[in-house]
């Protein structure tokens, strides 16, 4: 076999692909000797009905799947809307399911969106504490060396976090 007879086509880690240009009458010599040294040897014929049918395949593979991902997009935007609506009516029923289970019936809150600076989280922490920490909603006061056996800070109020 002459050295330019080989060819690399691709290589990935541990794995190669070659091309390997023959004569009929030492072709099987060499599928031996290649075996014999843990080589795959496989015969490719040309066929150009084939290829160009494969190639045909994958164009419309292509269109179909841009086709079917701009169809996704323009449903996504549509349908975004409607998803983060239906989120914040859950935030709220999970909010006054949590005032009701707290402090009882008959309803009496004041609901709010608050979105703090990182500073002065702790200050608008201690001034709602201050502000509806009496009462029933004292014992919802958190220890700072207690044990929280949820994973959650616990406030005198209802406290949850919305991450959008």
């Amino acid at each position: 076999m002459h050295a330019l007879a080989a060819r690399l086509l691709k290589e990935d880690g541990d794995y190669a692909l070659f091309t390997v240009t023959l004569f009929r009458r030492v072709v099987d010599a060499f599928k031996s000797a290649a075996r014999e040294k843990s080589f795959q040897v496989r015969e490719f014929s040309y066929d150009a009905e084939a290829i160009q049918a494969k190639v045909s395949e994958r164009n419309d593979l292509k269109t179909e799947v841009d086709e079917r991902r701009a169809a996704m997009y323009e449903w996504c935007q549509t349908s975004y809307g409607e998803v983060f609506s239906a989120w914040v009516h859950i935030c709220a029923i999970r909010l006054f399911v949590e005032s009701i289970l707290r402090y009882g019936l008959p309803p009496s809150f004041q609901a709010s969106v608050m979105k703090p600076h990182k500073k002065s989280e702790k200050k608008l922490r201690a001034v709602l504490s201050n502000t509806f920490g009496q009462g029933a909603s004292a014992h919802w006061n958190s220890d700072p060396g207690e044990e929280k056996p949820t994973g959650e800070d616990t406030h005198p109020y209802v406290s949850f976090r919305i991450e959008v």
